[in-house]
């Protein structure tokens, strides 16, 4: 998997032998993640907006926008059905990708705010 990131351009992945990109409305794509199984990928962005895509086509599965400041980590479960995104600001959201459900918010504590 090849990524690029940066402020001007889209956020462009290869994966499959083909080349996917999102625009993220142009704002910079700070975190990425692929589920365990390859078969989606996470991104979070600099708007606060947390996205699933299906790697083989490259199909948005999810799209949401419910943190206040940046999205700082996202992580998937094996299959990617579920995603975790935690923003700058501190807050944690847990969603069921298809159809997109909140299941869970929580705050994180200053300590807490490294890896997912």
């Amino acid at each position: 998997v090849i990524l690029f990131f940066s402020l001007k351009v889209p956020f462009v992945w290869k994966w499959n032998g083909k080349v996917w990109y999102d625009d993220h409305q142009f704002t910079a794509v700070g975190v990425a993640e692929l589920s365990g199984d390859g078969g989606r990928m996470a991104t979070g962005s600099a708007n606060g907006e947390a996205k699933v895509f299906e790697t083989t086509r490259g199909e948005n599965l999810m799209r949401v926008r419910d943190h206040d400041k940046g999205v700082a980590h996202v992580a998937l479960n094996r299959g990617g059905t579920l995603v975790l995104s935690v923003g700058e600001e501190g807050k944690g959201f847990l969603y069921e990708v298809r159809p997109t459900k909140q299941v869970a918010t929580f705050p994180f504590r200053e300590e807490h705010r490294g890896a997912v």
